[in-house]
């Protein structure tokens, strides 16, 4: 009896045991998905200004991998930032492209808490450097490209004529760098002079009903828009001796498609002629084969040259 007893033990121990592998199987652990990694990441920041007691909006378009070069997006009159939005598709292809983007918002404009009275050109051109030497020190880069649209090319171009920064590679779309077609955009000679006189010696801004909303323009704007004469590109590209693209459109009402042209014959620049854009071009244009096309020359030429 007691041999039968024993025998029964062993079996029922020897069950247990057969079954228990059979229970971890059905706990087995599921692989861990993958982080998702991000391509791309956009940093908002301010950077103190270095030309008086103020913050500029900056914002940095992020490559996943460390960045050794940048490239600065510069807005137009009265604009913000990124154009409002229009230049997120030539930011986020930069940067996937390893390029480290960075924009900023000009006195009065976009997040900036400064009203209209700073939004003078040689306010902005420190803006510009400020952010550029606030990317170097932080990300590390070394080569320094820049896009100017309108109002930004003409900052590109008086950057270059006063030696703050040599690029290593300018785009321009429809840069706004003749005071005459400028004047002509204020409303003509006679409106021109009469905005500057009616502030002439305070610190008021007269309220310019411009084609995008009203423009405040200050003194400092007058005596910036009439420093270099009609002579800005010229004076620029004879300090420049890298590359560059100019894009324009053929009925642009804003920049006169003939200053445009001349920019890019001075800096001897690699041209995109457009059709039927006006003053919107890929920041705000709505045919996508043309705004894509435009996008596609501006990411091409600025990786290609900011390797």
């Amino acid at each position: 009896m007691k041999k039968l007893f024993s025998l029964i033990c062993i079996l029922l121990l020897l069950v247990g045991c057969a079954g228990k592998p059979a229970e971890e199987s059905q706990t087995e652990q599921q692989p861990e998905e993958e982080p998702v990694v991000e391509a791309v990441t956009l940093i908002e920041t301010t950077v103190p200004s270095t030309s008086r007691d103020a913050a500029i909006p900056a914002y940095f378009t992020v490559p996943k991998d460390a960045p050794t070069n940048m490239a600065v997006l510069i807005h137009g009159h009265h604009g913000n930032h990124n154009e409002w939005g229009g230049y997120d598709v030539l930011a986020n292809g930069l940067a996937e492209n390893g390029i480290l983007v960075a924009e900023l918002d000009f006195a009065g404009c976009g997040a900036s808490t400064e009203d209209y009275t700073n939004n003078a050109m040689s306010f902005m051109c420190n803006d510009v450097l400020d952010v550029i030497n606030y990317a170097k020190e932080n990300y590390g880069v070394k080569k320094v490209g820049a896009m100017g649209y309108s109002m930004g090319g003409r900052i590109v171009c008086q950057m270059l004529i006063e030696d703050m920064i040599q690029f290593d590679a300018i785009a321009f779309v429809a840069p706004a760098v003749s005071l005459a077609n400028m004047i002509d955009m204020f409303g003509g000679q006679e409106n021109y002079d009469m905005m500057k006189d009616a502030i002439k010696g305070t610190t008021d801004m007269y309220p310019f009903p411009g084609a995008f909303g009203e423009q405040l323009l200050s003194n400092e704007f007058f005596n910036d828009l009439e420093k270099y004469g009609e002579d800005m590109a010229e004076l620029a590209a004879a300090k420049y001796n890298g590359k560059s693209l100019t894009i324009y459109s053929t009925d642009d009402f804003i920049v006169d498609p003939a200053v445009s042209q001349h920019t890019a014959d001075v800096f001897g620049s690699t041209t995109v002629v457009v059709n039927n854009l006006s003053h919107s071009y890929c920041f705000y244009g709505e045919d996508p084969t043309t705004v894509n096309a435009l996008n596609t020359a501006l990411i091409t030429f600025l990786s290609d040259n900011l390797k």
